[in-house]
């Protein structure tokens, strides 16, 4: 008998919003490509992550759908929000999105073989994600419209937009 030698799948990109502001999200259609015959099929969990340190995970469990689609071939959609740059006082940070995929296969005994950042195929679009900064904007509520000299009033300031006090 020879050994074979499993081989990494690789992913291929065909939609990802390339270029987006804070809280706002980005749509990631991707397929998978395994010249392992039968190692689609065996198809058990993918980590996608988005680069700002959050990730999803696909299982049967937590989104059957994409993955009876990624094992049968076809492509998967996903959306992620953005709510932060992670880089503070810059104008925008650039994000690589990188996928784990794991595969169990039961023949002719059970074998679990993990494989970190995946590959991308030739013809896929790039993996990254332009996140664009955006300044807070808010309203001021005074609670008390008129206030004597040498006293004192109360201010509230409510954040509107932007994505956090490090903006």
């Amino acid at each position: 008998t020879v050994p074979v030698a499993d081989v990494a799948p690789t992913i291929k990109i065909t939609s990802l919003t390339s270029s987006l502001n804070e809280n706002q999200s980005a749509g990631l259609t991707f397929s998978m490509v395994d010249p392992g015959a039968g190692d689609l099929a065996a198809l058990a969990e993918v980590d996608i992550n988005w680069g700002d340190g959050r990730q999803t995970i696909l299982t049967d469990d937590t989104n059957a759908a994409a993955m009876t689609a990624l094992r049968g071939g076809a492509t998967a959609s996903l959306n992620h929000t953005y709510t932060d740059d992670p880089t503070v006082g810059t104008p925008a940070d650039t994000l690589t999105v990188t996928f784990n995929t794991t595969q169990i296969e039961t023949v002719p005994t059970t074998v679990v073989t993990s494989y970190d950042n995946v590959g991308l195929t030739g013809d896929s679009l790039p993996a990254a994600v332009t996140m664009h900064n955006v300044d807070p904007t808010g309203v001021f509520h005074i609670s008390t419209p008129t206030v004597n000299a040498g006293s004192s009033a109360s201010v509230n300031w409510l954040v509107t937009s932007g994505a956090s006090p490090n903006d």
